[in-house]
């Protein structure tokens, strides 16, 4: 009865597992990041009865592991996935909606905002059936603003659950297209970079690329 209870779980409540046990003032979140050998965060969950003292052991553990560590309230989500999910989700999204190919999707998230994967590239490393259920987690308890996107329930439906399955969101567009028939997954699918031809023909040429010719007004009358 004196060895604190810890959890890794990174969407269940840590007060709901605590009263399912006589002792729940020794209950505590203990969330590593994935890949745990290679992240150096650990988030610390504080449930609505956890003591001070196995708070700190939490972190006194995670630090002696070689972990940094933060804390959060026992709330839906904790700290990293309350953020993480709707910005993988958004990525989806524009995906799906055809704002960008994959790559540039990833490619701008990662030089925009200085993270070292995008959020197709890591909902295929997470899991993509872990990153719905953890979605579909928040959306029930934090409504719309956490709803999954509907590629991503398609996908994990289908079986395609991103590195495990070796079935991933962020494929070959080329061959997605083709199956597809029309281009990306939601019909129109991403178009190729604007202006590519003009910017080609102008260092052919020596000439800036037209930007578009207006039509005058007597033309248009």
């Amino acid at each position: 009865n004196e060895v604190p209870l810890a959890s890794n779980t990174s969407t269940l409540s840590i007060t709901s597992i605590a009263a399912a046990t006589d002792r729940p003032e020794q209950v505590v979140g203990v969330h590593f990041m994935n890949p745990v050998p290679v992240m150096p965060g650990v988030e610390v969950v504080v449930g609505e009865r956890t003591t001070a003292e196995t708070v700190a052991l939490a972190h006194a553990f995670a630090e002696d592991l070689g972990k940094t560590t933060w804390e959060s309230a026992d709330k839906p989500g904790f700290v990293v996935n309350r953020v993480l999910m709707p910005w993988v989700n958004e990525g989806i999204r524009a995906y799906d909606e055809g704002v960008a190919t994959k790559e540039d999707i990833d490619t701008g998230l990662k030089l925009g905002t200085n993270a070292p994967m995008g959020p197709l590239e890591l909902a295929d490393h997470i899991g993509l059936d872990v990153v719905l259920h953890a979605s579909e987690t928040l959306h029930e308890e934090l409504g719309d603003r956490y709803r999954p996107a509907y590629l991503l329930k398609r996908k994990v439906e289908a079986g395609d659950l991103g590195e495990k399955t070796g079935r991933r969101v962020y494929e070959d567009e080329g061959e997605r297209r083709q199956a597809a028939g029309s281009g990306g997954f939601s019909g129109g699918g991403p178009r190729p970079p604007r202006g590519r031809g003009e910017r080609e023909r102008a260092a052919q040429t020596g000439k800036p690329p037209e930007r578009g010719r207006k039509t005058p007004a007597r033309e248009r009358a």
